[in-house]
């Protein structure tokens, strides 16, 4: 059985209370009435990760667990983007991050850098941050 799964919007939700993440999370995308999550049971690591909805193909992404991206995270639709949330610690090289929330229950360790550029973007990092530098442009961080 695969660690990943596809998840109704009530699950979701629920699997989220369970974790005690929603509460802090202060939001519910709008754009995760609209289709599935996927959500991965347990820590996982990807080479990269893109945050358009034409490239995931999904409202978002739940990883129950810490997350490892090699790469990078971006999102470039800019205006929008599915959500990521992080029940643990994320650990990425660069994060370029426009309309796509993101909510890290965790740290966040950075070898490069963590750039905002979206009024439409939110991030929301519970524990502490690591990074070269962290630039932000009419971005809620």
């Amino acid at each position: 059985m695969s660690e990943l799964e596809w998840m109704d919007v009530e699950d979701a939700r629920e699997l989220l209370v369970e974790r005690g993440v929603f509460a802090k999370i202060g939001w519910w995308p709008s754009g995760f009435g609209h289709g599935p999550a996927i959500v991965h049971r347990g820590s996982t690591s990807v080479p990269a990760l893109r945050l358009d909805y034409g490239a995931l193909g999904a409202s978002g992404i739940i990883v129950d667990g810490d997350l490892v991206v090699e790469g990078v995270i971006q999102n470039g639709e800019q205006d929008s983007g599915p959500f990521l949330v992080v029940c643990g610690n994320l650990t990425v090289d660069n994060i370029a991050i426009a309309g796509a929330p993101l909510h890290v229950a965790g740290n966040v360790r950075m070898s490069g850098a963590f750039h905002g550029y979206c009024n439409h973007g939110t991030a929301t990092v519970e524990g502490d941050i690591e990074a070269q530098a962290l630039l932000v442009d009419d971005y809620f961080f």
